[in-house]
């Protein structure tokens, strides 16, 4: 169970996903920065519905072995899918279009504002 309220946590759902060999079952909070990526790979759940976690918690240990299965095939496959090369591409493109949006706006300053902004 992977349950932060915003963000954080990420490389162990990850983790826990690509590792898991006992055909576990991840229960994701949808506050868990990975959660688009990997909500049809997992149990998710609202990190502040104490009822629906425990309710969470019982369906992922009286779940059969395939549904199981299925859950972490799909975790896996979103994995590959924005696997580290993906992900530092899209990281560096990002960097890039920002710069490339500040160089725009720096073109289009009058002299009055250049000056305010230095």
């Amino acid at each position: 169970m992977v349950n932060p309220i915003l963000d954080g946590m990420n490389i162990v759902a990850k983790e826990g996903s690509v590792v898991n060999e006992n055909n576990g079952a991840l229960i994701l909070s949808t506050g868990a920065g990975c959660y688009e990526e990997l909500k049809n790979g997992a149990i998710c759940i609202n990190p502040y519905d104490l009822r629906q976690t425990a309710e969470s918690i019982d369906m992922a240990l009286l779940m059969d072995d395939e549904s199981k299965a299925l859950l972490l095939r799909e975790a896996r496959a979103a994995l590959e899918r924005n696997d580290l090369n993906k992900w530092t591409s899209d990281q560096l493109n990002d960097i890039e279009m920002i710069m490339h949006e500040k160089q725009e706006v720096k073109l289009n300053e009058t002299p009055d504002e250049a000056i305010r902004m230095n």
